[in-house]
């Protein structure tokens, strides 16, 4: 019997578990540096988190991008720690870090294993003091560049990122701190001198403008000595004033219409909204929610589901400390009215601002909203990140109950009042298919001695089957009040004939389209009532259906998962939404060059007739066959527990949870022959070849290696992950510093090792400037062919071992996270314990293995294909002159297409 929406929006408003204050000590030194020391002994990992009080907002006219730039030059050393040593010195104890930039504050953060907190406090304090004085001309340019590469990935190259530059300078006047992006301009980065430089982070950068949080596993007392020696060198400085502005308002609505490389027209409606945390903020986050936030959400339903106008809605505020926008985006199907869609959406909006939401409404966004924040608080960086939110905003670092009472003490009424609020002033931006002196420093010149080293120890999984013969692991992870779960059924993609291919991905979307007798509306309003998720998703060689939510409601999120899994409708309107859906994402496809390199490789090393040669979602002509009896015929066939794993972590207790699983999915049974065995690894394919999809005009070019290689068992595998950590698994990689941070050619270059279905791929690559494209492959090249030549050195190996190891600690933090890591352990064919005999295998690596292992491996450029997606005319006599065999031009499904003349090779300068 179906449980009420009523009575389910009863249990999500009942409080889940209270969070204890957090243990803080929060104390400021002589300079004007705030400290808060956060103490959590969980997990041997520690966090620090700075925010300096600057962004783009205070920066001078003709100098945009400046905050943005600034996160960068931090990164490039002192005398103390010249070059790249800030990087090498932080992975090597198992560290990393990175920073952020907004119109309000500049955020650096670093995480590592807890004895290296000394160190990491030591690099944060000597940069602060002595980054200036070891400023040159060369790394400026260097992170200038940089920083251009990533306005071209981030905005110029991506679909829909040139929407980004263009909304701040119509939502804000000429002249206010918001009016130009984060990012800032071309022009501006160009212009920017060594003396600009040093001025800005002399102006900006001092410890009155600054806060610290220290969080993780350590003694307050024997931490505060060591922040009041480090940072007490840096000398006082007064802190600037912040920029300050009315309140921007839009008396009217102002139309903008931008042409942009995508297939779907977009539409963005912007209005102005309180700052963030002020009154009616909160009431914002959760009209968005009841706008835009799942398939039970207005916009989704009325736009998605019933007019089939758009392929998808998102409404989020955007928060900034002079003042806020309130965002509701709209991307179309094919052929859509635009003018239509806005119709529409300001219908729904007009019903909202007449009426304000329903109980059951409200009761799913609370939930939503509460789960949000618990996530937050038990990830321990996002944490630390929160305790300086909290800090600048509410003059207090634990707010958090004081944040989560402005979401679950909203009402209907006051959502109301904060929909009325956003008036007629609005942008309306369309987005439509284009075609075609420093004082002496007390700072010592080494790190302190590292902290006692913690233990870790990787939980191993409690195993037992239910009746079926259903394997579950389940971690439990008491306290949190969260868990979360993942079904791995084998099959996926692969188990779809070649002439349905994507078909898989549509059932998928069908399993949390309705189910168990409730339409997709009511079942999705179902599970947020709860504030939980289900979710499905069609991979290469598995089908994954997930669940997860606040503990207090596993019982009723279980019935609702089970309902996906074993009774979901498979509806005819919503068959068709869904084959509409996944047609238009497929037809898009050719917009991203993220999504091609893919597909193209895929298609070149494994060919078209084999399914992992495919594209999960399928061709074009694939998905346009594919019938609701196609579906219903082949369900259960991919929903087979045989050969299944339930992997569950989090708030759990096993008994219980046996319990609960054995009504609900104990009786389930597989109909038809079992599930077909997975093909035998390639190790080999034709390689050495250059595939290309031309991109006219493209600023970018993206470029990606592969090869297939065998899957690996630990301890083979620990090795093959720290090898490539060396290679392009960390910021200190080769290919990153070469690429990167020693020509400026990307804004970031990696490699990966990826097993499922027992086929393991290895993959390198980046995304380059156009006019640097064969430079940049001659350099992939080295480094690769280096690597096999040579082998790693010890110090590599030590540093790659920590990194790899607190990798672990980083992504099990989160009870999300370590059920990822139990779902990564099962696609990858690993036992239950895998990542306890993963961490024990990198304790063990010597370097004369990875030496051997970096020879042997799959790593020398010979015999890899590469698929370069990029401006054809400008890249091919670029190869031409490196010397590279020429590019077989390909469209982006991975099909030759009739030979076309060669671009002519331009003389010489």
């Amino acid at each position: 019997m179906l449980a009420p929406l009523a009575t389910l929006a009863a249990l999500a408003l009942a409080a889940g578990p209270a969070a204890p204050p957090l243990e803080l000590t929060t104390f400021s030194l002589p300079n004007g540096l705030t400290v808060v020391l956060a103490p959590d002994h969980r997990l041997p990992q520690v966090a620090v988190d700075t925010w300096f009080q600057v962004g783009s907002k205070d920066e001078a006219p003709g100098r945009t991008g400046f905050a943005h730039l600034f996160e960068h030059l931090m990164f490039m050393g002192t005398n103390r720690v010249p070059g790249n040593r800030f990087d090498v010195i932080m992975e090597s104890g198992g560290g990393s870090n990175n920073a952020s930039t907004s119109s309000d504050r500049t955020n650096y953060y670093s995480v590592g294993p807890s004895q290296l907190l000394p160190t990491l406090l030591w690099l944060d304090a000597d940069r602060l003091q002595a980054l200036a004085d070891a400023m040159t001309q060369e790394k400026l340019d260097l992170q200038r560049g940089v920083v251009r590469n990533e306005r071209r990935q981030s905005y110029e190259n991506t679909p829909y990122g040139a929407a980004e530059l263009v909304i701040p300078e119509v939502m804000y006047p000429e002249g206010h701190p918001y009016h130009h992006p984060v990012i800032g301009s071309h022009a501006d980065l160009e212009e920017a001198t060594l003396d600009d430089v040093k001025g800005f982070f002399r102006t900006w950068y001092v410890p009155a403008n600054a806060t610290l949080v220290v969080a993780g596993d350590f003694r307050p007392d024997e931490v505060r000595p060591l922040v009041e020696k480090l940072f007490g060198a840096v000398p006082l400085r007064a802190p600037p004033a912040p920029a300050r502005a009315a309140p921007a308002r839009l008396e009217r609505e102002v139309r903008r219409i931008l042409s942009d490389r995508v297939e779907l027209p977009k539409l963005i409606l912007v209005w102005h909204a309180p700052a963030a945390y002020a009154d009616g903020s909160a009431e914002l986050e959760l009209l968005a929610d009841v706008l835009a936030e799942g398939p039970s959400s207005r916009l989704d339903r009325r736009l998605v589901q019933e007019l089939r106008l758009a392929e998808s809605v998102t409404a989020y505020l955007d928060p900034g400390r002079l003042g806020s926008l309130f965002r509701v985006e709209v991307t179309a199907t094919p052929g859509a009215d635009l003018e239509r869609v806005k119709r529409e959406a300001l219908a729904v909006l007009a019903e909202l601002q007449a009426k304000g939401p329903e109980a059951r409404e409200l009761a799913r966004v609370r939930a939503q909203a509460e789960r949000r924040r618990r996530e937050e608080r038990e990830h321990l960086v996002h944490r630390a990140d929160k305790l300086n939110e909290y800090l600048a905003y509410y003059g207090e670092p634990d707010g958090f109950a004081r944040d989560l009472a402005r979401v679950t003490s909203a009402t209907s009424g006051g959502l109301r009042e904060a929909a009325r609020g956003l008036g007629e002033g609005r942008l309306d931006l369309r987005v439509l298919p284009a075609r075609a002196g420093v004082a002496k420093a007390e700072i010592p010149d080494a790190p302190p001695p590292p902290l006692a080293t913690r233990p870790f120890d990787p939980p191993a999984p409690e195993v037992f089957r239910l009746a079926n013969g259903l394997e579950v692991r389940v971690a439990p992870r008491p306290g949190t009040g969260l868990f979360a779960a993942h079904l791995l059924l084998p099959g996926g993609a692969a188990a779809v004939p070649a002439e349905k291919a994507g078909l898989a991905p549509i059932l998928a979307e069908l399993l949390t389209s309705g189910a168990g007798g409730r339409s997709a509306a009511e079942y999705a309003d179902a599970i947020r009532a709860l504030g939980a998720t289900v979710e499905a998703e069609a991979r290469p060689a598995s089908l994954q259906v997930s669940v997860s939510g606040l503990s207090a409601h596993l019982a009723p999120a279980l019935d609702l998962f089970a309902d996906a899994v074993l009774r979901p409708n498979l509806a005819r309107a919503d068959f068709e939404r869904e084959a509409a859906l996944a047609l238009a994402r497929v037809e898009a496809r050719p917009d991203d060059p993220r999504k091609v390199a893919p597909v193209v490789a895929a298609a070149a090393i494994f060919g078209r007739d084999d399914p992992r040669g495919r594209p999960v979602d399928g061709w074009a002509a694939t998905v346009r066959t594919v019938a609701l009896d196609d579906v219903r015929r082949l369900a259960p066939r991919l929903l087979d527990p045989r050969g299944a794993t339930l992997v569950v972590a989090g708030d759990v207790d096993p008994a219980t949870l046996r319990r609960l699983l054995a009504p609900r999915l104990g009786a389930w049974r597989g109909a038809g022959p079992a599930p077909a065995a997975t093909p035998a690894a390639l190790t080999a394919a034709p390689g050495g070849r250059i595939l290309l999809v031309d991109r006219p005009g493209a600023p970018q070019t993206r470029i990606l290696l592969a090869r297939p290689v065998a899957p690996a068992a630990e301890p083979a595998r620990a090795l093959r992950e720290l090898v490539n950590v060396v290679l392009g698994g960390s910021f200190t990689s080769r290919l990153n510093q070469n690429l990167r941070e020693k020509h400026g050619y990307t804004y970031g270059a990696r490699s990966a090792f990826a097993t499922e279905g027992g086929q393991g791929l290895f993959t390198a690559g980046a995304a380059v400037q156009t006019e640097v494209t064969g430079a940049a492959l001659v350099e992939l090249r080295r480094e690769l062919d280096g690597l096999a030549a040579a082998g790693v050195d010890s110090a590599e190996t030590a540093k790659a071992r920590e990194t790899a190891r607190h990798r672990t600690v980083e992504e099990i933090q989160t009870t999300a996270g370590l059920a990822d890591a139990l779902a990564a352990a099962v696609l990858e064919g690993r036992p239950p314990d895998a990542l306890r005999r993963e961490a024990e295998a990198l304790a063990a690596v010597e370097p004369a293995r990875a030496v051997a292992e970096a020879k042997t491996g799959p790593y020398a450029f010979g015999g890899l294909t590469v698929v370069l997606v990029g401006d054809r005319k400008a890249v091919v006599p670029q190869l031409e002159k490196a010397g590279f065999p020429r590019p077989v031009v390909v469209d982006p499904d991975g099909t030759p297409v009739p030979a076309l003349p060669d671009p002519a090779i331009p003389d010489p300068e």
